[in-house]
Parts: structure tokens; sequence; C-alpha cells
């Protein structure tokens, strides 16, 4: 959709987010993620508010099946919004130390767990909140 609504090659990779705004409450939001190839392509609707507490649920030990992104935005043009993020365990308990990130206006973190928090996840059963 880059390339029709904002003219974005789609021979060279992009990454970001779109902000769509509307007076309308019938409008909902939705997050899609994948490739040019088509291989990939995964999303789903989103929340109609911001949040001070979130929770990514079913996160997988590494295998080379799948990976486990998390991509978080800051829709504030003005704030920067800063983050503590815990991995924890099916049954609550903390996996290693905290990460600490701040993302700045209109900011994005989009990264792979095992990436984030730098701890081996292959030994990890899988986790919810």
């Amino acid at each position: 959709m880059g390339s029709q609504i904002h003219g974005l090659s789609v021979s060279e990779p992009q990454n970001g987010w779109i902000v769509a705004e509307s007076t309308s409450s019938q409008v909902s939001g939705f997050f899609l993620s994948g490739d040019l190839g088509e291989n990939h392509l995964d999303g789903a609707v989103a929340g109609d508010k911001t949040s001070t507490w979130l929770c990514f649920t079913r996160a997988h030990g590494t295998t080379a099946t799948f990976r486990n992104v998390i991509s978080i935005v800051n829709p504030d043009a003005v704030a920067t919004a800063r983050m503590s993020l815990r991995l924890m365990t099916q049954d609550g308990r903390q996996q290693g130390a905290p990460v600490d990130r701040e993302l700045g206006p209109h900011g994005r973190l989009t990264q792979d767990i095992s990436a984030l928090f730098r701890e081996p996840t292959a030994a990890l059963p899988d986790m919810s909140c």
C-alpha cells in the first residue's frame, strides 16, 4: 500500500509505519507485517486506545521455522515514550534482566526477542501472559 498511497518504490525495502487519522468512530486500526516476496504476512486489529501496559503472548523458543518479532510504536508527536520490557515465563517469573528503551516522537522499535533480550531463548517454553 505504500506504493499506492505514497508512491514509494516496491523494489527498495521499506521500514516504517503509517499514521491514519479519522473523525469517525467507525474506523478501526490494524497492523500488518510482511515481505515483498509474499512469503510472510501477519497482522491483527489494533486496539483503539494507547496503553501504558502491554503483554505480547505466545513467544516460542528459537527454531528455524519462525521468529518472535515485537513491534512497538510511539504515536505521540511530541513526547518520548520510556519503556521497561520484561521477558516472562508462563508461570510469571521474569527471565533475565529487564530491557529499558526510549522511543522518540513517532518512534518505532521492531526487534526479535532473542536480539532484544540477548538471553538464550532456545530453552524458553511456550509463554503467555
